[in-house]
């Protein structure tokens, strides 16, 4: 089983979420957004090859941190994506300064019921909102509006309203680590 996931990983586009500057040779430098191929995934220091933006080969491989890596086409690749995080930390991430209103992020939700919730900030308040899943799949805030994934909610939220006044605008900045 083991060996299964570490061969898919492999197989895998990872995408970096930061800017990282390599410290040695043996460390790539990149950008936020940069694909990657995976050669070897054990450890906290991931070997890879960097790709061009159509996905070829460059043949440059290096070292880098594997939490700064998200796989390619996933939620965790979106940047409005939190992962695991506590109403009260996301609290504290959107009321950091160069969030204004209408910044927002989805993270796993603490409590029983719902998978996901979205927060958003309204002035100096966050706002947070249960994200529904039907049994067919579709979310939806437990208003009229049903949607096939995540991506296609937060883009309506962007246009119409979330609550009275509040648009979703930009996601919340990240820090490393988040």
């Amino acid at each position: 089983m083991g060996d299964y996931v570490h061969m898919n990983k492999l197989t895998c586009r990872y995408v970096s979420q930061w800017d990282f500057q390599g410290a040695s040779l043996q460390e790539l430098s990149f950008k936020a957004g940069d694909c990657f191929q995976p050669l070897d995934v054990s450890g906290d220091w991931w070997l890879v090859e960097r790709l061009r933006a159509d996905g070829s080969r460059t043949g440059k491989t290096g070292y880098v941190p594997y939490n700064y890596m998200v796989e390619e086409g996933t939620l965790e690749e979106q940047p409005w994506f939190f992962g695991e995080l506590s109403r009260t930390e996301a609290v504290n991430l959107l009321l950091r300064r160069g969030n204004a209103t209408g910044s927002f992020l989805v993270r796993v939700s603490d409590k029983q019921g719902f998978m996901y919730a979205l927060s958003v900030r309204s002035g100096d308040t966050v706002k947070h909102f249960k994200i529904l899943q039907q049994d067919g799949g579709e979310y939806h805030l437990g208003l009229s509006n049903y949607f096939a994934d995540l991506n296609k909610l937060i883009e309506f939220y962007k246009v119409k309203t979330v609550a009275t006044d509040l648009l979703l605008t930009s996601p919340c900045q990240k820090v490393s680590g988040h």
